[in-house]
């Protein structure tokens, strides 16, 4: 399969992009084939970027309710969520598209080998081990309501993949909440 960028005349110069062909009046990306010198690939929309998945521990420590998890974002950025701060960038050296504009809904997302097996995220789609289309934001998001002392944690690997459905990188996530 094709990933990242190749290279394509545009009148005047080489240029390096997402795969593309003439439509007669544009250079477009596009679904389809190109010969690589030795056989025919398979390129896909949305496949210039390089796909990152670094993987983090996020902790939330608060009275009566404490939540904390992940979103994918259709844009190409990952954010951490506490119930303390919020919605916050994880870093954006390790969003989950590099270009941020690569981003498409030719992409999917998600979790697999969730740690303790049986426990379930709060939050849609929360699913374990179904894909996603990242066309939408995804969240993963584990809560706790309780007493002081109370604590929960889940881990779990996000995968992202492509349109050819192959994964194009995977992270590893641990929430943890305690009630204080």
């Amino acid at each position: 399969m094709a990933y990242g960028l190749c290279k394509y005349w545009n009148g005047s110069a080489w240029v390096e992009s997402a795969p593309k062909v003439y439509n007669g009046s544009a250079h477009v990306a596009t679904v389809g084939k190109f010969w690589n010198g030795s056989a025919w690939e398979q390129i896909w929309p949305g496949a210039g970027g390089t796909v990152t998945v670094s993987g983090e521990t996020i902790t939330d420590s608060s009275l009566g309710t404490s939540a904390a998890g992940i979103r994918v974002n259709a844009d190409g950025t990952i954010d951490k969520y506490t119930t303390t701060d919020g919605y916050q960038p994880i870093d954006s050296g390790t969003d989950w598209i590099i270009p941020n504009g690569s981003a498409s809904s030719a992409y999917e997302a998600r979790v697999t080998g969730v740690f303790p097996p049986g426990s379930v995220f709060t939050s849609s789609p929360g699913a374990d081990g179904t894909w996603f289309n990242l066309g939408s934001n995804r969240e993963w998001l584990l809560s706790l309501t309780g007493s002081s002392g109370d604590t929960d944690t889940i881990t779990f690997v996000l995968e992202i993949r492509d349109g050819s459905a192959v994964t194009q990188d995977t992270g590893s996530y641990s929430l943890t909440v305690d009630i204080i």
